[in-house]
């Protein structure tokens, strides 16, 4: 199935969110989370995002602790992301105040 309002939804706002912070992530990033939204669901989508940032941001902060850091590259967490919202996207949407369909 795909998701042509998901898509346009997400790749608008991942595309502007690279335009105003163009030194935080990559094009690849945007076009990858982009193509994602096409094939599953804006909400499937939306926790791929959060959960991608949550991860990244404390392997980020574990990183600093023992060496600097100025570059993360992203894909490895989106895809980690992308695997635990696949195992267990309906205790994660029922947990974050969704409703079964």
């Amino acid at each position: 199935m795909i998701y042509p309002v998901a898509f346009i939804i997400i790749s608008m706002t991942t595309h502007i969110f690279y335009f105003l912070f163009r030194a935080y992530i990559g094009y690849g990033d945007v076009l990858l989370i982009s193509a994602l939204s096409l094939f599953f669901p804006l909400q499937f989508t939306i926790y791929v995002i959060l959960f991608t940032f949550v991860i990244a941001g404390l392997v980020a902060l574990i990183t600093m602790i023992f060496k600097p850091i100025k570059l993360l590259p992203l894909v490895p967490f989106i895809f980690i992301s992308f695997f635990i919202n696949s195992l267990f996207y309906n205790d994660i949407h029922q947990f974050l105040g969704g409703v079964y369909f």
